[in-house]
């Protein structure tokens, strides 16, 4: 931070500024709330920066990259089941002068998945077999003959004895198949990805600074799985027996019925606006930028 100048006791002395510390990135570093302006923020060797989507304003008289990196994308690169994905933040890069390379990468994160379908309803109860019937036919016995009728060859007519003949006259029905379970519930869709960051690189002396960017919209989740199909209906009850009928047996059970379809695949992020402002020169879309120092 910049100190507060002296006031001069004579026209002789001068003003003191403390000159402001410099900070050095090696490594990997994250960082989640804006620092201070700094003298110098220097980059080292590929050092990479995350800000984990959050709103950061890396201010500097001087910045000085090696090939450096700031990386956007939010934490964890996946959103949890249900929810869409964060956006990258804000990035705001500002100083009197830069040189080297910085490399930034512009990300959001990937929504998370579509709930799963509900279980489909169980299927219908088989139908239930036929009751058993019974009937007879009547049959009666011819009088025996005596023998002295038999030498006369003379029948006495009329039927001897009767009785009632009881046969099955229609089977025990047999239950029927249950009915197939019903189809598992659609997924649900997935969720949307988060947009890139809005970024702002401003260096009003960039001398060999260049700035390469890349866009990374978060992707859509991943669509809800179908879900399961219902049970296959229980099978019919056998028709009722009878004295001269064999019982029969329980239909089979129903299938299983199909499962849902999947949810579809949620909508990607979009890309927000990068502006890059070096010395005079002014690229990419710097419309949501009004104030090109804040």
């Amino acid at each position: 931070m910049q100190g507060t100048p002296t006031s001069p006791s004579s026209p002789s002395e001068t003003t003191t500024v403390i000159r402001l510390r410099d900070l050095e990135i090696v490594g990997e570093t994250v960082i989640t709330t804006s620092p201070e302006k700094v003298s110098r923020l220097i980059i080292r060797n590929g050092a990479r920066i995350f800000t984990h989507g959050s709103n950061i304003t890396l201010a500097a008289d001087e910045i000085i990259s090696e090939e450096g990196v700031i990386d956007t994308t939010p934490t964890p690169f996946v959103a949890q089941s249900g929810v869409a994905g964060l956006s990258g933040g804000t990035l705001k890069i500002l100083a009197d002068k830069g040189s080297g390379t910085l490399h930034i990468i512009s990300a959001g994160q990937s929504g998370g998945s579509g709930s799963g379908g509900t279980t489909g309803t169980s299927g219908g109860k088989g139908p239930r077999g036929n009751d058993a019937k019974d009937d007879y036919t009547k049959e009666c016995m011819r009088p025996a003959r005596s023998s002295w009728m038999s030498l006369l060859d003379r029948d006495p007519g009329g039927p001897g004895p009767c009785f009632k003949n009881w046969y099955c006259s229609r089977g025990t029905g047999s239950g029927g198949r249950g009915a197939t379970g019903n189809q598992g519930g659609a997924g649900e869709s997935g969720l949307p990805g988060g947009s890139t960051a809005d970024v702002l690189v401003a260096v009003q002396n960039p001398a060999a600074f260049q700035v390469t960017y890349e866009l990374r919209p978060g992707s859509g989740g991943i669509g809800g799985r179908g879900g399961a199909g219902g049970r296959g209906g229980p099978g019919g009850d056998p028709g009722t027996p009878t004295r001269y009928c064999k019982a029969a047996s329980h239909g089979a059970n129903g299938a299983q019925g199909p499962a849902g379809n999947n949810g579809p695949m949620g909508s990607s992020g979009t890309a927000r606006a990068v502006c890059l402002r070096l010395g005079s020169a002014q690229i990419g879309d710097c419309n949501p930028f009004t104030d090109m120092t804040h």
